[in-house]
Order: C-alpha cells, then structure tokens, then sequence
C-alpha cells in the first residue's frame, strides 16, 4: 500500500495501538487498549502527523474510542486528516477488497 502511495520512507511510520502482542495474537482487549492510550496519543503527538490511517476496526477504536468511520471515509479530527483503511491482514484473507482499496488510494492521493 505504502509503494502505491507513492510516499518517502521518512514521511510515514506504522504506530501500533498496544506496545505488546497479545497471547496467541488475538485482538487486542479494551483494558490493553486503555492501558497502552497514553503511549499511542504520546506517539502521534511527537510525530504530528498532518494524516491518520487507522488500519483496521482495533486500530479505529485505540484511537477513536469506538467505531465512527466507514472503510475509506476521511474525516478531519482535531486539525488531521484520519482515514480508515482496512487491516493489511483482511486484505491477504479477502483478496477481492484488495482492488477497492488500490482504487481509493489512487482517488485521494492528494492526502499523502
């Protein structure tokens, strides 16, 4: 996704949600999002990104508090743009989103 962004290595940077793997990489739990928050926003705070991909619904609700935005809505959120994408993982799993997704990325390159 990133290649066909067409962005330079230093201008992106991937921002996990828990700073840990849960056991047998299930999804993250709401107590391990909460207690992780504080080094997620510390992070996006030190970066000042001026665009928010959230990957994914744990990625949507570690940022947002809950789920608020569709695949490929962008919405401005405190000054950033924040866009959700799905998850790298569910594109391997349901290949048939992977167009989708390219095509969004083609249609709002003006973001990145």
């Amino acid at each position: 996704m990133i290649e066909d962004m067409d962005i330079q290595q230093n201008d992106w940077a991937v921002i996990n949600t828990v700073k840990c793997r849960p056991p047998d990489n299930r999804r993250p739990r709401k107590g391990e999002l909460a207690t992780c928050r504080a080094f997620f926003e510390r992070q996006i705070e030190m970066l000042d990104p001026d665009v928010i991909i959230l990957l994914g619904n744990t990625a949507e609700e570690a940022f947002l508090g809950n789920r608020q935005l569709q695949w490929g809505e962008c919405r401005e959120i405190d000054g950033k743009n924040v866009v959700k994408f799905y998850h790298p993982a569910a594109l391997i799993y349901t290949k048939s989103r992977q167009p989708e997704q390219q095509e969004f990325i083609e249609k709002n390159s003006a973001l990145w």
